[in-house]
Parts: structure tokens; sequence; C-alpha cells
């Protein structure tokens, strides 16, 4: 204890100047001064572990370089040599900034005492599987540390190494008081079958874009209403061109048995051929409907079209000499 009390002795000096600059109203700030107060008190009495833990909250809410000497004489005094030889370390650099001679000679003085006790870790790896990943105490290494030694505080510390496709591996390693090395090599990782057997799920190919005329066919379903009434008009097509026809020809066999001899005609005779030719033409423009309207039916009906967008119109039109048939599709 010896040590420690001229240590404690020696921030106390440190320490005024330290209490001074959190002269601040922010809650945060006065919140790091109670408890850097509360660490030094505890220091002072001995209770290091509780001490270092109060003056870590200090600094972590309003860090000071006093306080962060304080801190690492605490971690010094609790066999931390690596955190309290870091923690000086950092107080130097924090000095360069804000030049205090006897505070960075006391910063000084023990980061120089610590170097010669530091105990060490020597990590190598047989064979780094590619992606590997080594962690000492759950902080990832970078793989420029490798055959670096690092400083630890003496204890035990848990090492993981990681890489895809390859099984974990994890041991723990007791570092001794003093200045040592302790080398440590991480195995070849053991391939693991599992890993690269599973199969991530792809996304599924998206569906291809169907074609702007092809979209308007899948919005309406397939329609044979144009068959149906093609069929209707076909139907009624050949019925009124076998009706036409047969008046056509009762009213030639009136004319021929009594209204006409040779070539001479009475007047009932001349109108009944009249009649007979003018349902000749009714019968053959209705078949001419019928024949198409029927055919068109069976088309729509075997290729299974969609109806169309457009309504489909039909018109049959007398002309001078017969029937027209008209329409759009």
């Amino acid at each position: 204890m010896g040590r420690c009390t001229v240590a404690v002795a020696a921030l106390s000096l440190l320490a005024t100047h330290a209490t001074l600059a959190r002269a601040d109203d922010d809650s945060g700030t006065a919140m790091a001064e109670a408890l850097f107060l509360e660490g030094k008190a505890l220091l002072d009495r001995g209770h290091t572990p509780e001490a270092c833990d109060k003056l870590a909250a200090s600094q972590h809410l309003d860090p000071q370089i006093g306080t962060l000497l304080y801190l690492a004489t605490c971690h010094e005094t609790q066999g931390k040599t690596a955190t309290a030889w870091a923690e000086f370390n950092e107080g130097l650099a924090e000095l360069q900034r804000a030049p205090n001679p006897r505070r960075a000679a006391y910063a000084r003085q023990h980061v120089a005492a610590l170097s010669a006790k530091l105990s060490r870790l020597v990590l190598h790896a047989a064979s780094p599987a590619p992606g590997l990943e080594v962690k000492v105490d759950g902080k990832s290494l970078d793989a420029a540390t490798l055959g670096t030694p690092l400083p630890l505080d003496p204890g035990p510390h848990e090492i993981d190494a990681t890489a895809p496709h390859r099984k974990a591996w994890s041991t723990t390693v007791d570092v001794g008081i003093g200045a040592v090395d302790v080398p440590l090599t991480v195995p070849a990782l053991e391939f693991d079958p599992s890993a690269s057997s599973t199969v991530v799920p792809s996304t599924p190919p998206a569906t291809p874009p169907r074609p702007a005329h092809r979209e308007a066919d899948v919005a309406r379903a397939p329609d044979h209403t144009f068959a149906y009434v093609a069929g209707a008009v076909g139907i009624a097509g050949v019925v009124v061109g076998a009706i036409g026809g047969i008046a056509a020809i009762s009213d030639k066999r009136t004319a021929d048995d009594g209204q006409c001899k040779g070539s001479f005609c009475t007047a009932a005779g001349l109108s009944l051929y009249s009649q007979a030719n003018t349902w000749a033409w009714v019968s053959t423009g209705a078949f001419v409907v019928g024949v198409a309207g029927l055919g068109l039916a069976t088309y729509l009906l075997v290729f299974d079209r969609p109806a169309p967008a457009r309504a489909a119109v039909v018109q049959l039109s007398p002309t001078l000499g017969g029937f027209s048939l008209s329409g759009t599709f």
C-alpha cells in the first residue's frame, strides 16, 4: 500500500486542476464531478475496484485529463497493467494538445514503469482461412496484429476464431503477471460441410413482362358473345335465304302456269316474275350473310379467341338489284 499512497498523494496536487475544470452547471458535468470525487475518496480508502468503476463512469460522462490519470493510477493499483499503460499513454497524447509539465512528467514516469512489466499475448495463425476473424475477449483484431505482442492485463482471456464455411474455434489463455510473452497459435480451422452445403434461397426470377396487347387480353376473360351473335345472324340468314328461295320459286311457277305463255305475259304475270326476281336476290343475299355468320362463329368458337374490345356491328342493307353486307369488327 505504500506505493499506492505515494501515487495518490502525488495525484492530489493534480486533482485540484481536475476539480476546477469541472465548474459547469451542466447536469452531466455535475454528475461526472460527483462520481470523480467519490472515486477519489474510495481510492484514498483503498477500495480500488469500486474506485475504478466510479472514475471510469466519470470519465465516460465528461472526459478530463485529471480524471484519466486518476483512472490509470487506479487500474495500475488494481493490477491491470496493460489497461493502465494504455490510459497513461492516452493522457500523454492529450497533454500534447494542452501542455501541463507536472502531469506529463507523472504520466511518463508510470508509462516507463509499466512498460517494464507488461504481459503480452503473441498470436499466430497456423493456416489462415479466407475471411479469418480472431477476437480477444470479444474484440476483433486486425489481421496485421497477428505476430505482434499485444499487451494484456494478467488473468484469463477468451480467444475466438471464425471463418466462412469453417468450424469456429475458441480457447482460454491465462496471462501471467510480469514481463512475459505468451505465444498462442490459432490452428487451421476445420472445414464445415454443413455450412458449405447450406443453400441460400435465391430470389425467384421475376415474371417477364407481358406485351401490352397481351395484357389487354388477360384483363378480360375469353368472351364468346360475338361468336354467338355471328352464329345467330348466320342462322337467320340461312332461314331468310330459304324462305326467299321458296317464295321466288312459287311466284315463278304461278306465273308460268297461268299468266305467261311463251314470250307473252299478262300484267299479273309480269308482276309475279318481278316478285320472284326480288325474292331470288333476297334469298341469295340472306344465304351469303348466313354462311358468313356461321363461318365466323365457328372460327371464333374453335380457336377460343377472347371477345374483341369493340362492339361488332353487322348490317344487311338493300341495294339496287340485291343486298349488301357490312360491319364493324
